[in-house]
């Protein structure tokens, strides 16, 4: 296993959560009635996440996929 294996794995399921993270903020707010306390957390989420992808396209050497 090399380590380019292991961080497409993380970089995976780190995409999942963060893939998932606005489905759970969404249902917090429905519970309580209100989107008060809005978290910019899922604004920066996207950038983070689009950042790694672009990473692995470096460590791949795949710069034509991660543009």
């Amino acid at each position: 296993m090399d380590y380019l294996f292991i961080y497409t794995v993380w970089l995976m399921l780190l995409s999942a959560t963060f893939t998932l993270f606005p489905i759970v903020l969404i249902r917090d707010w429905r519970r309580r009635g209100s989107s008060d306390g809005f978290s910019s957390v899922s604004l920066v989420l996207p950038v983070l996440s689009a950042w790694c992808w672009f990473e692995f396209g470096v460590l791949a050497d795949d710069l034509y996929s991660s543009t």
